[in-house]
């Protein structure tokens, strides 16, 4: 398990098989992704959601196992933890790409990732626009 973590750690090249036997030994129920997602989108009678353009979230995800199983080093279906419906499909091969890129984070503790990895995620917020939202909109902060 922390074969993968240290060669992330040391921004080693990581491949499918690391990835596919990080998620096996750990528990397909156990390992969480930090992926950006929609958060607001219409699901369609057919099962379908159409996303709306509001800007991508960090979201928790699991695995599910329905489609594609990880054991087969193919694909990867990964749906929020709190709610199950939206599936987003990777090939292994590109979410372990995008997990070396910080696109897409592990979520584990041992990981440290820059803050530079939130911000793209549309949380790098200047104070004084803050400040000059809350003052148009009579909030106070402490």
């Amino acid at each position: 398990m922390s074969n993968l973590v240290d060669k992330l750690k040391s921004n080693d090249y990581i491949v499918s098989s690391d990835l596919m036997e990080y998620i096996l030994e750990k528990g397909v129920e156990n390992v969480r992704f930090i992926v950006p997602m929609k958060r607001k989108g219409t699901i369609t009678p057919l099962g379908i959601m159409i996303s709306s353009n509001d800007p991508d979230y960090p979201t928790e995800c699991k695995i599910t196992e329905n489609q594609y199983l990880v054991k087969d080093n193919y694909k990867i279906s990964l749906t929020p933890a709190g709610y199950d419906g939206y599936i987003e499909n990777y090939y292994l091969s590109d979410l372990a790409s995008l997990i070396q890129s910080k696109h897409i984070r592990l979520n584990e503790p041992e990981l440290i990732y820059e803050p530079s990895m939130m911000e793209s995620f549309g949380y790098n917020i200047d104070f004084n626009i803050l400040m000059n939202v809350c003052n148009s909109l009579n909030i106070t902060l402490n």
